[in-house]
């Protein structure tokens, strides 16, 4: 009974030993390693803050900017719209799982203006427009000390911070690809609402093409409308379509 109990035994270990020379070894894979970095911890309301990957052993990842948007590229940037402070969230994938790395970044309020410039009528963006912010009056007539300037982007918008909560004469112009041909309210005069401090402002301007008496195929636009509106306006929803931030532009004051 002994023997028996030994061969059993015996054989078992040669078995075991058997099975596990034939398994294969699996190749070590380097953990995923979360990891983003960017300038500084402040920001302002509306200004583009770019988040830099740092990432390693990763093959895609997730974005949480701790408002409810989110983004899938390696690097990216985003822009707040609110004051407050963010958990910012990447979730790196790879081979051996995820990781996660979460910073906060705390955005503080701005006195800011938001601008769509679109064709009157049509309510097509005007991109490429050369826009213009003027303190006062007399500075917009003369093209003097202009505040800040910028240029609208494929949607037609920009961005201002960093303003006083003051009225604004604006200047928005554009030369065309036809020769002598620009779109702009000189002439005109337009000017905001007092802006409301430590928020975005958000318009709409609406211009014309005309053209001038005086030259033959020589145009100009004039702004026929400016209007306040929000966030939520059915152009903004409709022209801002993707996650590029708007072109920002800071006051020099």
């Amino acid at each position: 009974m002994k023997s028996k109990i030994i061969l059993f035994v015996f054989s078992f270990l040669i078995v075991a030993m058997i099975t596990n020379s034939c398994k294969k070894e699996e190749p070590y894979v380097d953990p995923v390693d979360a990891c983003f970095a960017f300038p500084t911890k402040t920001f302002k309301v509306g200004e583009i803050v770019n988040f830099t990957n740092c990432s390693q052993y990763a093959y895609s990842y997730k974005w949480s900017f701790g408002d409810g948007s989110i983004s899938n590229e390696r690097h990216t940037q985003y822009a707040y719209e609110t004051p407050g402070t963010y958990s910012v969230t990447l979730t790196a994938y790879g081979e051996s799982g995820n990781s996660q790395a979460v910073q906060q970044v705390v955005i503080e309020a701005s006195t800011d203006l938001d601008i769509l410039v679109m064709y009157y009528l049509t309510n097509d963006p005007v991109s490429s427009a050369n826009v213009t912010l003027y303190s006062t009056r007399e500075d917009w007539v003369g093209y003097s000390n202009p505040i800040v300037s910028g240029i609208t982007d494929i949607n037609g918008s920009i961005i201002f911070s960093e303003l006083n909560p003051i009225i604004y004469y604006v200047d928005a112009s554009k030369t065309t690809e036809v020769s002598n041909l620009f779109y702009s309210n000189e002439y005109i005069g337009i000017e905001t609402e007092q802006l409301k401090p430590d928020q975005i402002n958000y318009y709409n301007f609406y211009v014309e093409l005309l053209q001038t008496p005086s030259a033959a195929n020589h145009y100009k636009t004039v702004i026929k409308r400016i209007e306040p509106t929000t966030a939520d306006d059915k152009f903004r929803k409709k022209y801002r379509t993707s996650n590029m931030p708007v072109p920002t532009f800071k006051a020099n004051l």
